[in-house]
């Protein structure tokens, strides 16, 4: 199916586009320039000096290509195979939860935190994206990485980005259900958790966009009835093995309240929070209240 004019001119393609996107119904504007940047290779001023000529065929045609799947309602994304985090390039597959920007905070959260040499640990960690960017920032080769994913593909895509930023070394990828293939003795030597985990609950699994419920993986995205078994789960787990040094977690932007209360349940207190570029309390981090950092 054919979708562009034979011939397009560079300064009149952005507008084409925006014409697309609404008449799609796809309310993400704001990616259109992104698009044609990221197909293009083009900068600002390519565009200033070289409006009147026409768009080489090689590149309509590719934007055509995506144009087609996005109109379905794919997430861009998954359509091009990556997403970009922190600092770096991640490739993601639709096993992989596309990583969102209030999830840097997590990253902010845990640099502030590390101090010591030792393992951060990250569980649900899809792409690997953000203990990638943890270890990344910290240049100390003393402090490793090791990420938790129950689903193989996430794994695998997450070896690959460690690869990609010549990490392989320092992080390591683990298929298994949250806690239960890491031994008791390997928390002796952890000094941080991180967590993003499942946190949509079944009422807002009804409401969520369509690109998300028709494309991101619901293993990594629902969180049972209420959204925060995998907090209940975590918490407990961690309690039983005496895990004594700090935990982050992302939550919900209604969530901060309910996971507050979860972690004095379980015998944690709370040590800091963030919050999100709309002012939500995004990041939690807990340690037990014997604990020390």
């Amino acid at each position: 199916m054919k979708i562009f004019p034979e011939k397009i001119r560079y300064k009149d393609l952005k507008e084409l586009l925006g014409k697309f996107y609404k008449r799609w119904e796809i309310e993400k504007e704001e990616e259109i320039d992104f698009l044609i940047k990221e197909i293009t290779q083009k900068d600002e001023v390519f565009f200033i000096l070289n409006g009147e000529k026409h768009v080489d065929k090689d590149i309509l045609k590719k934007l055509e290509l995506i144009l087609l799947e996005r109109k379905e309602k794919k997430p861009l994304p998954y359509i091009l195979g990556y997403s970009y985090f922190w600092k770096n390039k991640f490739l993601i597959s639709e096993n992989t939860l596309i990583p969102r920007k209030e999830t840097e905070f997590l990253v902010e959260e845990a640099l502030s935190l590390v101090k010591v040499d030792g393992t951060i640990l990250e569980l649900c960690s899809g792409s690997g994206a953000v203990i990638i960017s943890i270890i990344d920032e910290l240049k100390n080769g003393d402090v490793k990485g090791v990420g938790v994913d129950i689903s193989q593909d996430a794994v695998r895509i997450a070896r690959k980005n460690a690869r990609m930023l010549h990490l392989e070394d320092r992080v390591k990828f683990i298929c298994g259900d949250l806690l239960k293939p890491i031994k008791k003795e390997f928390f002796k030597k952890v000094i941080l958790i991180v967590v993003n985990p499942p946190y949509i609950s079944k009422e807002e699994m009804e409401r969520v966009n369509i690109e998300t419920r028709l494309y991101e993986p619901k293993l990594a995205l629902y969180g049972g009835e209420d959204g925060l078994d995998f907090y209940r789960t975590i918490l407990n787990s961690l309690r039983r093995v005496g895990y004594l040094n700090p935990i982050s977690f992302e939550v919900g932007y209604n969530q901060f309240e309910k996971v507050l209360k979860l972690g004095e349940n379980y015998g944690f207190k709370v040590l800091n929070f963030r919050k999100d570029y709309l002012g939500y309390r995004r990041i939690i981090t807990f340690r037990r209240k014997n604990g020390e950092i």
